[in-house]
């Protein structure tokens, strides 16, 4: 019964990244989607001072639709994001990692643009699973291209693309929330190694520079 619990409780936690993933996707390109649509808001304010009734009602339902699609943007963009109105910010990468188990190693890792918490929660879900591979030791730093290493001496991880596989319970999901809330902040992770006792991964993210 626990397993069960743990495993819906992961399953929806995956179903929320997801949606954070497609909502900075979605951020992304709001800008020029608005550019888009501004056109069309232009002709039908024109097209309402029409003498003809029927260009009037059609003016008033292109309005209509444009200012639905915009609301749909940013409802989508605020469902992903705790606060809505907060910019993406600069964060240390010592400050995201909320496990005092972790060995953060090297200078101090600055990455810029980011939302600190989506990332903290990436990290987590890496750090997790881990432990769930029987992992002792977990270290977190970077590679001379700057890019986040996370190492463990842990079982293989599950192959990639992780995705949630069936019969895995809460473990199959981790690696799979992982990803999508570092594609969120614009970033990739891939598997550098999985040799036996040890595992790395790698992550690359858009502005990430020593202290």
């Amino acid at each position: 019964m626990l397993s069960d619990i743990r495993e819906t409780e992961a399953a929806a936690q995956y179903q929320r990244a997801r949606i954070v993933s497609m909502a900075n996707a979605i951020g992304r390109i709001s800008h020029d989607l608005r550019g888009i649509l501004s056109p069309a808001l232009l002709a039908a304010e024109r097209l309402h001072a029409s003498p003809e009734p029927t260009v009037r009602r059609a003016s008033d339902v292109v309005a209509r639709a444009v200012d639905r699609a915009i609301e749909l943007i940013q409802a989508t963009l605020e469902l992903a994001r705790d606060e809505p109105s907060a910019p993406r910010i600069r964060a240390r990468l010592r400050d995201l990692i909320d496990d005092d188990t972790v060995l953060v190693e090297g200078a101090d890792i600055w990455i810029a643009e980011i939302y600190p918490s989506q990332l903290a929660e990436a990290f987590a879900a890496l750090f997790r699973d881990a432990r769930d591979r029987g992992a002792a030791t977990i270290k977190i730093g970077a590679d001379l291209d700057l890019a986040i290493l996370i190492t463990d001496n842990g079982a293989a991880p599950v192959p990639e693309p992780f995705r949630p596989m069936p019969g895995m319970g809460a473990a199959g999901y981790a690696l799979a929330i992982a990803r999508e809330l570092i594609r969120a902040q614009g970033g990739q992770i891939g598997l550098e190694a999985a040799n036996p006792g040890a595992t790395t991964f790698r992550i690359v993210l858009p502005s990430t520079r020593l202290a």
